[in-house]
């Protein structure tokens, strides 16, 4: 499974955290996450709006991911911020602007975040290990890309299912319809 490609993949990290053995299904169970709760999510994107806290340029605007969110829960999808502490600002703003997403910002480690991948619709995202992972996971993305920071043609996510990159200068150039163009050809929306 895509699951246990990325328990390999991240192997030596998992090690170092006591983790080294065990089938994804085992480590999921060790952390919490059984395939219940990974079901319950079906009908959800993951929004991972963080990006390195040095590199400010690699994230997309907090007001074009609202409105991108709004555009996904009217298409019926529930959309779900993933994060670290430092998005916790950026998740708080996203959902007092577009009140239908749910923020699991501080609250997915590894496995979580790979058992949400492998049963979300899509994920969006800066260029940050999250989205990554998430694509590597089985999860259809859409990567968000500042050329002037990253060159998506050596760093951009890959995985067994469609990433469409999304690329400019800098990302405030980058509208909401351009990524919700994407999201559209992905073939994800009812």
């Amino acid at each position: 499974s895509h699951g246990e490609q990325m328990i390999n993949r991240f192997r030596g990290e998992l090690f170092f955290g006591g983790l080294e053995d065990g089938t994804v299904d085992e480590l999921r169970k060790r952390q919490g996450v059984d395939s219940l709760t990974a079901a319950r999510c079906a009908f959800r994107m993951l929004l991972i709006p963080g990006a390195s806290e040095h590199r400010e340029a690699k994230r997309w605007p907090v007001e074009n991911y609202a409105a991108l969110a709004k555009r996904i829960a009217d298409a019926g999808i529930q959309p779900a911020i993933i994060g670290g502490k430092a998005e916790g600002q950026i998740a708080q703003e996203i959902v007092k602007r577009e009140p239908r997403v749910k923020s699991l910002v501080t609250r997915t480690d590894l496995f979580q975040i790979v058992t949400l991948a492998e049963t979300a619709v899509f994920v969006v995202g800066n260029d940050t290990g999250p989205m990554h992972m998430a694509t590597l996971a089985g999860a259809p993305g859409i990567a968000l890309f500042a050329t002037t920071e990253s060159d998506p043609d050596h760093s951009a996510p890959r995985g067994p299912r469609p990433v469409i990159v999304n690329a400019a200068p800098t990302l405030q150039e980058l509208s909401v319809d351009d990524v919700w163009q994407s999201v559209r050809a992905l073939g994800v929306l009812k």
